[in-house]
């Protein structure tokens, strides 16, 4: 219910009869929420969204860069290569670089970085986010999430489709 608050927020208003929000738009509601949702061991002055790989989000998560995070700004950047992932508070890894999973992994250790992507077999991901019939789901990898020292509030777990540990 919170997510779909803040969702609605993020879309913006629409008329009861226009288009289904964008896959995209969706998304990067999704990840606002997930940071929104999300305790750091320590929140530096400006939280970092980091995309790795294409952005297909076309300007969506631009609209997050005015919008605050337990109070701090959000910047978003565009990363060119997993090198640059160390400072990022949450990673969104593309499907282009979904392949490149152990090495992120490998040089974010446990640092305290949310790795989210939306590519299904990217077991090394804390969230993943999937389309299942129409409707954008998400599984969450607890195990993951403690070795990163975060902690993601109950209400976004019980919104997911599964957890694991």
């Amino acid at each position: 219910m919170v997510a779909a608050l803040h969702l609605a927020v993020l879309a913006g208003p629409r008329d009861l009869h226009a288009e289904p929000i964008p896959e995209y738009e969706l998304k990067a509601a999704y990840l606002y929420n997930f940071m929104n949702y999300t305790t750091w061991p320590e929140l530096p002055n400006l939280l970092r969204l980091c995309v790795l790989g294409p952005d297909n989000f076309g300007g969506a998560l631009e609209k997050l860069s005015a919008r605050t995070v337990q109070g701090k700004p959000i910047r978003i950047a565009s990363l060119n290569s997993p090198a640059q992932a160390r400072g990022c508070q949450l990673l969104f890894v593309t499907e282009r670089e979904a392949g490149n999973m152990d090495t992120i992994e490998r040089l974010l250790g446990d640092a305290p970085t949310l790795v989210v992507t939306d590519t299904p077999t990217t077991p090394a991901a804390a969230i993943q986010l999937a389309l299942q019939n129409g409707r954008l789901v998400f599984d969450v990898d607890l195990a993951r999430l403690r070795r990163s020292g975060l902690m993601v509030s109950a209400k976004v777990l019980s919104l997911a489709r599964s957890t694991r540990n």
